[in-house]
């Protein structure tokens, strides 16, 4: 493996919580996968040793690596295993302009990782009776006629035949009543129930669904019912960078080079969500304990949906069995269960991994997203480590 420069924690910009319990065996499956060539072109990087314990100084190796030395400019990570934060960070800048560094409370915009969020309000809005999964999404929201027999359910698992998304391209940032006359004007791409297909517009629709059945901006729902009781202090919602100044500034590398890029709020439920690694770590506590959703809520969000035939919706991520849940891809790693989900826009990428049979939530961030590849590099990072926790423990039978 080639070298890497190694970490000093004060002059990479490294803000962190992070336990000093030395949860790794696995340190050799990490040393052979090969991270490649790791020029320096990050001006924060300096030959200085690593600091903290055995998975911080794991974790600052590989986000090195992996992302800053190849012109990532700024990451955030969050690890709970066990109901217990062990490592909460950030590194590098969240402004090339200024330099100003990320630290473990620097929130950076999650894009489509919004959306288990936005499927846990309508879960709990379930729960209350407000509404039912197999009712028409007419019911609470106005409609266009082609879409009149579309149900919750459906919506939640990319299975209604919606219109796939209504943004002309990635830095596509349409206000409400633009989205609105959109929708107006589309045409299903599907019969309901008869295809798994992603869609953005469907989590938008969603959005409003919970805005109209609470009577209240989407904004304070998720204030009041998540941010708030789950301790997630920099969370916002559709925040613009001159309403939330300490925000992580979007980024795209060409050439090798970072520079800043266009900053869109990115949708309405199916995106817009913007969280430092201080409000995962918290949401990973709340989700391990129970507090977000209930034990039987959260087996439905990570049951694959079927189609109308009973048939399972396919949706390939890692394997050919893969499913989509309640916003989340059910699928497997390492031989184990994952919920995951993934999320990338002008700027700024995000990924969501949680091991719900092993208790270990991991996200990263990065402030930076490649035209071509929707998560770079943040599913790498989050899957190596997740390869470090796993290969403590023993494969369940």
């Amino acid at each position: 493996m080639p070298p890497f420069n190694k970490v000093d924690s004060k002059a990479m910009g490294i803000s962190h919580f992070g336990s000093t319990a030395l949860l790794v065996s696995a340190l050799g499956c990490w040393l052979a996968a090969d991270a490649g060539p790791a020029t320096p072109r990050n001006r924060i990087l300096t030959p200085a040793p690593a600091a903290g314990g055995e998975i911080e100084r794991l974790v600052d190796s590989l986000v090195v690596a992996e992302a800053l030395s190849r012109g990532v400019p700024g990451v955030a990570v969050a690890v709970v295993a066990d109901g217990k934060v062990i490592l909460r960070r950030g590194y590098g800048v969240a402004d090339i302009a200024t330099g100003r560094r990320v630290t473990d409370t620097t929130p950076f915009n999650i894009a489509s990782v919004t959306k288990p969020f936005t499927a846990a309000m309508v879960q709990l809005l379930v729960a209350e009776g407000r509404i039912r999964l197999d009712a028409p999404v007419s019911t609470y929201l106005p409609l266009p006629a082609g879409y009149g027999r579309i149900t919750v359910r459906q919506l939640l698992t990319h299975t209604s035949g919606i219109a796939r998304d209504l943004r002309r391209d990635n830095d596509d940032d349409p206000d409400v009543s633009e989205y609105r006359r959109r929708l107006d004007a589309s045409v299903p791409s599907a019969e309901p129930g008869i295809r798994f297909e992603y869609s953005n517009t469907g989590f938008t629709v969603l959005g409003w669904m919970i805005e109209a059945v609470e009577g209240r901006p989407l904004e304070e729902v998720f204030r009041r019912r998540l941010f708030g009781p789950l301790g997630m202090r920099q969370a916002r919602y559709r925040a613009g960078l001159a309403e939330d100044p300490a925000r992580a500034r979007p980024h795209e590398v060409v050439a090798g080079v970072p520079g800043p890029a266009t900053a869109i709020t990115g949708g309405f439920g199916s995106g817009g969500l913007s969280l430092s690694a201080a409000d995962f770590a918290a949401f990973g506590v709340a989700l391990q304990a129970g507090r977000f959703l209930a034990p039987a809520q959260l087996d439905t969000a990570w049951t694959a949906g079927r189609l109308a035939d009973g048939s399972p919706a396919r949706a390939r991520l890692n394997t050919d069995a893969d499913g989509y849940g309640f916003g989340w891809f059910i699928t497997s790693l390492a031989g184990r269960r994952l919920a995951t989900h993934g999320g990338g826009i002008t700027g700024f990428s995000a990924n969501l991994y949680h091991f719900p049979d092993e208790r270990i939530t991991i996200a990263v961030v990065a402030n930076v997203k490649g035209r071509d590849d929707r998560v770079a590099p943040v599913d790498p990072l989050a899957r190596r480590i997740a390869g470090i926790l796993l290969g403590s423990r023993p494969t369940p039978p």
